[in-house]
């Protein structure tokens, strides 16, 4: 009797783990507060301060009701991790959706992954994800600069423009070689390069 009562708290809390798991995705997918994000351009609410989110991510990922929950409660960092993890899964909608709440709440990385799903998912808003890679590189997010040099060097939205683009791609290593958003940038580069694009 106690083991078929010990294997069905096990199935109960398996079964709960799974439950909590789909209310953290359905949270996602159907709340207000990130619901209205659907059909809006990062620059409708793009904070006007700065704030350095925090990477939670390993605590999210087994603490994601909670991170949810801190996410709604307004700590970006919490938002931002949030949307690596999903996009990480593959799950591109509600990580763009944690991406735009990051960003109303100051994170302007947050920003420029949000409208690089849009660029995705959505290209004939050319207007909104250019106006945002614009505004998040003169707000300094390296990845903003290096998408704002790839409209330039592919003309994905805009007329093709090589010394815009070598300019804004440079702008993309702010943070250093190493960073991604400068690696990209560099491979872009070589590319307009070897085109005889200089």
């Amino acid at each position: 009797m106690k083991h078929i009562l010990l294997l069905a708290m096990l199935l109960l809390w398996g079964s709960a783990s799974a439950s909590e798991e789909m209310t953290v995705y359905e949270l996602i997918e159907s709340d207000e507060y990130f619901s209205k994000f659907e059909g809006s351009c990062p620059t409708e609410y793009i904070s006007a301060r700065d704030v350095e989110a925090r990477n939670v991510v390993e605590y999210c990922k087994s603490n994601e009701q909670e991170c949810f929950n801190k996410c709604k409660s307004k700590d970006p960092s919490y938002c931002y991790s949030l949307a690596k993890i999903y996009q990480s899964k593959g799950d591109d909608g509600v990580a763009s959706s944690l991406f735009a709440a990051s960003c109303i709440q100051g994170v302007v990385s947050g920003c420029t992954n949000r409208a690089a799903a849009m660029n995705q998912f959505e290209p004939e808003r050319t207007d909104c994800y250019i106006e945002t890679f614009k505004l998040t590189c003169a707000r300094s997010d390296a990845w903003g600069c290096t998408m704002y040099g790839f409209i330039f060097a592919t003309g994905e939205g805009a007329e093709v423009d090589v010394a815009k683009a070598k300019k804004y791609l440079e702008l993309g290593c702010m943070n250093g070689v190493e960073d991604k958003a400068c690696r990209s940038a560099k491979a872009l580069s070589a590319i307009l390069e070897s085109q005889g694009k200089e």
